[in-house]
């Protein structure tokens, strides 16, 4: 159809037939990126199967974890949550049926919180024999001190932590989308990972990992999928790519919890990287299914990871221009209730 055919329709077409043929094309393309996203998520979250590795990981932390909140409430329960410590004894044994790694730490810190809430609950006067019989010597050899539990920590050594001017801190961190030529260190971008480790995520789950880009045509393949990097680009020394494996999580009521731990860990990440000095960009990923689907053709992400953000990263330079970037007041934000 020749171009000025095509506007004579057009022209000759009510709005409403053109508006409504519009509002049919989005909707169809809203319907397929849902439906490639929830088959991701069916196949590859623990809904249906959690006897992989990380699947089985996931639920073991979530059982854990339920026991430790339990141990540090100040009237803890005695016998509290004698279901879920059976049920976790019953996932530890599937994870060492399936002869999965048993060094990795959270499958010792499960055994170790399971210790200390026999043992807190015997300092209390319950015993729980159940839990303990269901315990075997296999399963006890993994079990170490220092691991999981409880802690005491006091208000004085948070307020020592806190005493930096933190509004200043938050305030001075920008978007900075154009870097000095230095190389980045890679002991500063290990530092913020360490550093920002500590990020909320729900029951303590941890699904977020980072892919850290440091070849130079790497990096700028990886930036020829993302669209919202062109002037600048060219002059990121180093791009992370923050995904989250949706193996950790299970249930519709679940589908999005990637995507909530995924943005707490990133802004925790973006202000560890400003606290070593260091510029970053967050690129986001707001991306059709067939855009996600050729990225993933390069391999670097697994099929059970959803990407989060891209983000690149480069030394600052002695004067750094940065849009204005205008915020809301306080007011637009806040609804007291």
């Amino acid at each position: 159809m020749s171009t000025s055919f095509r506007n004579f329709v057009m022209k000759i077409t009510p709005h409403f037939v053109i508006k409504l043929r519009r509002n049919i094309l989005l909707s169809s393309r809203i319907v397929k990126d849902m439906v490639y996203d929830t088959k991701r998520y069916a196949k590859y979250s623990s809904t249906y199967n959690a006897d992989t590795e990380q699947r089985l990981l996931g639920r073991i932390i979530v059982h854990y974890h339920v026991l430790e909140k339990g141990l540090s409430y100040e009237n803890m329960r005695p016998g509290f949550g004698i279901p879920v410590a059976l049920d976790l004894v019953g996932l530890l044994k599937r994870y060492l049926l399936l002869r999965y790694d048993t060094d990795k730490i959270q499958f010792i810190v499960a055994c170790s919180v399971l210790s200390k809430y026999i043992k807190e609950n015997e300092a209390k006067g319950y015993p729980l024999d159940s839990v303990k019989s269901a315990i075997d010597f296999e399963l006890s050899s993994y079990i170490r001190e220092g691991f999981g539990g409880k802690k005491v920590l006091r208000k004085d050594e948070i307020l020592e932590a806190t005493s930096i001017d933190y509004k200043r801190f938050f305030n001075a961190r920008h978007s900075i989308r154009e870097f000095s030529d230095e190389e980045v260190s890679f002991d500063k971008i290990e530092e913020a990972i360490d550093i920002s480790r500590k990020y909320p995520s729900v029951c303590n789950r941890q699904a977020i990992k980072v892919y850290l880009v440091t070849s130079e045509d790497l990096i700028k393949d990886c930036l020829s999928y993302q669209n919202g990097n062109r002037g600048f680009g060219e002059k990121i020394n180093k791009l992370a790519i923050i995904v989250g494996d949706v193996g950790y999580f299970s249930g519709g009521s679940e589908r999005n919890q990637v995507y909530i731990d995924g943005g707490i860990y990133l802004m925790g990440f973006l202000l560890a990287i400003h606290s070593q000095g260091l510029g970053a960009v967050a690129l986001n990923w707001s991306m059709s299914k067939k855009d996600d689907m050729r990225f993933r053709h390069a391999g670097i992400v697994k099929d059970n990871e959803v990407i989060i953000s891209f983000v690149g990263i480069g030394n600052l330079k002695s004067e750094n221009i940065i849009p204005m970037s205008v915020r809301n007041e306080s007011s637009d934000i806040l609804t007291v209730l």
